[in-house]
């Protein structure tokens, strides 16, 4: 059939309730009592399908990603709850109010540009990579963000961090410190 051997096991494992022994040829191994749960996102950037034999044994879940205004509503009512004009002062709340825009915004650009590649397959931005900045930031006590500027190089550092860390060559590195 052409398709990877480790795909046909497994096929036939969720299939047939086992497999047959690679050691001893004609020698059937019956599974009991297991349950399998997979996980994978589109193919492309270096990944590939899996065979449609394979796939008919799931049932399958498209989890779409939420809108820019959802993404912005969820991070930003946090962060502009977190760092509020009667908690900070209103320079800090100000800029708070932006840094998900710019985040999100960041996020796209980089998304856009950083394509996985097979020699760059964990050039994957997800909403994980959102999450991860401003988790960073909310770990900064509130009393240590003394005005906006500090604000402003804690986002960056969290940015570099998040993003920064996951590049391998020093072009990409300089891209994403110039996007930021």
């Amino acid at each position: 059939w052409g398709d990877q051997v480790t795909n046909e096991i497994v096929r036939q494992a969720l299939g047939e309730g086992g497999v047959y022994s690679l050691d001893r040829p004609g020698e059937w191994k019956n599974f009991v009592d297991m349950c399998f749960s997979c996980a994978m996102v589109h193919p492309g950037g270096g990944r590939n399908d899996i065979p449609n034999r394979l796939k008919r044994q799931f049932c399958l879940f498209n989890v779409t990603m939420p809108s820019i205004r959802a993404i912005d509503n969820i991070f930003g009512s946090i962060i502009r709850g977190r760092l509020s004009p009667g908690a900070v002062s209103d320079k800090i709340a100000e800029v708070a109010s932006k840094l998900t825009d710019c985040t999100i915004k960041l996020w796209m650009k980089t998304s856009a540009k950083m394509l996985p590649t097979p020699a760059k397959f964990h050039y994957q931005f997800n909403m994980r990579e959102l999450s991860r900045v401003f988790a960073g930031i909310f770990m900064a006590p509130r009393e240590s963000i003394v005005d906006e500027v500090y604000l402003l190089m804690l986002w960056r550092h969290e940015s570099e961090r998040v993003f920064g860390d996951k590049l391998t060559n020093a072009s990409d590195k300089e891209w994403e410190n110039s996007a930021i």
